[in-house]
């Protein structure tokens, strides 16, 4: 049985029902009701359209198009389409998939060796991820599954089979003696967390849904808000920002708008989730002790109780409208119809979303004094913006939206700001992105540039995780509390004991006794895990840091002995 042509050709089936209605989407765009027409069949050669229907109706047109005719028109209109939404890697990645395709198709009775569909899995996933992030989830499954055997990948395996080590030749390695003998095992000091040690820890989850969380949805690490907070390390960046917003909530100052800039994985979709449970659940401080010092700065004694909207640009569809059960009667269009319809649910007050409900309907913002008034009457009210960039993606150079166009949004954008402002204890924390891969192509670069401009005119900038802060975060998230400090400070001191009678052999740094803290503070993981990380691959833009991507080690290769 050809197990790895099996997976790469159901990779590309999921694959194919996101790309070609990305595709059809946007060559409706840019021509119009002739995308049939002018942006494929006359395109393409005689040979390469000769299965495709001359005619029908979208449905039918679309359902026409397979994966490889798919993939060549979106090289084919690449410049005039595709790159202002995309960044080149993606077409990289098209290019890629394509000679995937090709060997899938022509591969006789031979199959793909297990690296091979490693990487033509990911690729898939990696071009799926701007055009429709469930695809690229469901994709990464199958990715899972050929690694692991599973689609919860390597937490779901319980046994591995008996592998018997390679001979070592002789004098191979720094150290030719063993400097000590009997530590303990880092099990014996610190234990993981249960879902982790019994296999029910997956590794997409580790990466925050703001989206996810506010329907109800995702694990329950992210949804509880006393589980979430006791996997949270409130790092410096943070405990500022929870500080400044319970200020302007309860009306003590603070600023009116917040802007969450940093590089990709940098925790900006973790800070959001800390305000979103901070300020919605009603939950007694007692339960989470870990934002007392917050409230102690900011005068507070007492969580409170915000409306709260949550935007986040990769969950909205701009092309769709939507009739909400819990608003009946109304259509939302766009992003402040979703925001004024939260707003009204959250406030148990339908008529909040009258101040916006005909500029909803024509798809034109309402205005920052329409705005400011509804921001008071529900008053005290967080507005979460995440991914914004990748909203205004969609709808730039698009027409005929429900949701409006790219100019109204810019204008949106700006009243919102300054409404916030003007309103009594509003708060807006919107994320701005400042890797090239989430920016993308050119309505990227113009929809930052713009946005950025906007909020720079009165916003506060917060950079939430630090990098000597991440291997806290990774910490809290994967492992229980020590159970034995003193056992854990004598394996430290033992690494570091043999770091200065081995100096040849180490780096200056690692003789150092705060060398000797880092690797109590990091234990079990290694702190030098933490620096290539962070030092070396974060650098690239292509690699997902690693406080919202924790695949990067193993335990045993990354933990003390």
């Amino acid at each position: 049985m050809k197990k790895n042509y099996m997976l790469v050709s159901q990779g590309f089936q999921i694959l194919l029902g996101a790309l070609s209605a990305y595709i059809v989407r946007e060559l409706e765009a840019a021509f119009g009701n002739d995308w049939w027409d002018t942006g494929v069949m006359d395109i393409l050669y005689d040979d390469q359209k000769r299965q495709l229907p001359s005619m029908g109706d979208k449905a039918t047109l679309t359902n026409s198009l397979d994966i490889a005719i798919c993939l060549l028109l979106f090289d084919l209109h690449w410049n005039n389409v595709f790159r202002k939404k995309l960044s080149l890697i993606h077409r990289t990645w098209a290019k890629e998939l394509t000679d995937v395709r090709n060997k899938n198709a022509h591969i006789g009775s031979n199959d793909f060796s297990d690296d091979y569909t490693w990487r033509a899995l990911d690729t898939m996933s990696r071009l799926a991820e701007q055009i429709n992030p469930e695809t690229a989830e469901e994709i990464r499954g199958l990715l899972r599954s050929s690694r692991y055997g599973s689609a919860n990948g390597s937490t779901s395996v319980t046994e591995t089979p008996d592998i018997q080590p390679a001979v070592k030749q002789k004098n191979i390695g720094i150290l030719e003696t063993t400097p000590t003998n009997g530590l303990p095992s880092w099990r014996e000091v610190m234990q993981p967390h249960p879902d982790v040690a019994q296999g029910r820890y997956k590794i997409a989850e580790f990466a925050a849904d703001l989206a996810q969380v506010s329907r109800g949805e995702g694990a329950y690490e992210y949804n509880d808000p006393v589980e979430f907070f006791a996997r949270t390390f409130v790092t410096e960046g943070m405990a500022g920002l929870l500080e400044q917003s319970l200020r302007r909530v309860c009306g003590k100052g603070g600023d009116p708008v917040i802007q969450l800039k940093t590089a990709f994985g940098g925790g900006k979709t973790h800070s959001m989730l800390a305000l979103y449970h901070m300020m919605r659940d009603g939950v007694s401080v007692d339960m989470i002790p870990n934002v007392k010092p917050a409230l102690n700065r900011a005068g507070v004694t007492v969580l409170p109780k915000a409306n709260i909207a949550v935007l986040v640009g990769t969950a909205l569809d701009p092309t769709k409208s939507k009739r909400p059960n819990y608003m009946p009667g109304i259509t939302i269009n766009t992003i402040w119809g979703e925001m004024a319809a939260q707003l009204a649910e959250s406030a148990g007050n339908p008529n909040i979303y009258e101040y916006v409900r005909e500029s909803d309907k024509k798809g034109v913002s309402p205005g920052s004094e329409a705005l400011k008034n509804l921001f008071d009457a529900a008053a005290p009210c967080l507005i979460l913006m995440d991914e914004l960039v990748a909203y205004a993606k969609k709808i730039y150079g698009a027409s005929g939206l429900p949701a409006g166009t790219f100019d109204n949004l810019m204008i949106f954008i700006q009243e919102l700001t300054e409404a916030a402002r003007a309103s009594k204890n509003s708060l807006v924390v919107a994320s701005i992105p400042e890797s090239e891969i989430e920016i993308g192509g050119e309505g990227g670069k113009i929809a930052l540039q713009t946005i950025e401009h906007i909020f720079g005119r009165m916003e506060s900038i917060w950079k939430p995780v630090a990098a000597d802060e991440g291997f806290e975060v990774v910490r809290r998230r994967l492992f229980l509390d020590c159970k034995n400090p003193e056992l854990r400070k004598s394996v430290c001191t033992n690494f570091s004991q043999m770091y200065n009678e081995n100096q040849d052999d180490f780096p200056i740094e690692a003789r150092d006794v705060k060398y000797r803290e880092r690797m109590i503070s990091s234990y079990p993981i290694h702190p030098e895990v933490f620096d290539r990380l962070y030092e070396d691959w974060a650098t690239l833009d292509h690699f997902r840091s690693l406080p919202k991507n924790p695949r990067g080690f193993a335990f045993d290769g990354g933990c003390h002995t």
